[in-house]
């Protein structure tokens, strides 16, 4: 079996793989401050308390977008597999054509996302990872990486108006009741998911109009359950696109599991 830990600026997403199969997945808060054997402790626990052992894991592979937990992450995961985890990231091998200024300044999120969404999908596509901040790339039809946009989260920008504004209070992130809102809170969460769903269908219209009819559109992230309804577009959604592309980066630089 394979540990998978993908570390993002809010949480950390693991996952066990029994050879194709995402067997199970658990989430803890992103807290660089932990140490490896803390990490270890919790990621043990959480996966023993949906039935299986880490024990049984023969290999990992990571990736962090937070620089603080790089190494913990990496003590963690060797305690728990019994070797050396692979870290996605420059010199690694990927399988993937990047078309950027500098490939090399590349985050690890967007090569394992979008790896992940190859595996998976047909390209063209464009993949919209709704996290913490919004990110969004493009796949050509000859599955070439061709661009990238970052853009605030959908959280993250509720959050900034309660914060930066003397009368807008804190809102809920959760599906509208309708297209407008007849109270303040209900306004701030109709504009959240409307105008996340509205860029994203803006955004797939002008791809299409760029990089040719057939494109998919897909979301993930911790979001992409909630925007995707409301979406015009009828986009596709895989919560764990770069789990599975930290499972193709790991088999194209290891020897396959058992």
């Amino acid at each position: 079996m394979l540990l998978a830990v993908d570390a993002g600026n809010t949480e950390i997403k693991a996952g066990l793989f029994e050879g194709e199969k995402l067997a199970a997945v658990c989430r803890l808060a992103a807290d660089a401050r932990l140490p490896g054997e803390e990490l270890a402790v919790r990621l043990s626990s959480l996966f023993t308390l949906k039935g299986f052992s880490l024990q049984a894991a023969d290999g990992a592979v990571f990736s962090s977008v937070v620089p603080g937990l790089r190494l913990p992450l990496r003590q963690a995961l060797q305690m728990l597999s019994g070797s050396e985890p692979l870290e996605a990231g420059p010199g690694v091998k990927t399988g993937l054509n990047i078309r950027v200024d500098n490939p090399l300044s590349m985050g690890a999120d967007f090569v394992c996302c979008a790896v992940g969404a190859l595996s998976r999908f047909t390209p063209p596509m464009a993949v919209f990872d709704l996290g913490t901040a919004t990110t969004v790339m493009v796949l050509d039809e000859k599955g070439t990486f061709v661009g990238k946009s970052i853009l605030c989260g959908v959280s993250l920008g509720l959050t900034a108006l309660s914060e930066h504004t003397a009368a807008l209070p804190a809102a809920e992130l959760r599906a509208p009741g309708g297209l407008l809102g007849r109270n303040t809170a209900d306004a701030l969460t109709c504009g959240a998911v409307y105008g996340a769903a509205a860029m994203v269908d803006g955004l797939l219209a002008r791809f299409e109009a760029k990089y040719g009819p057939g494109l998919t559109g897909i979301l993930t992230g911790g979001h992409c359950g909630l925007i995707a309804p409301f979406c015009s577009w009828e986009v596709r959604t895989d919560l764990f696109l770069t789990l599975h592309g930290l499972r193709q980066i790991f088999l194209k630089n290891r020897r396959p599991l058992q």
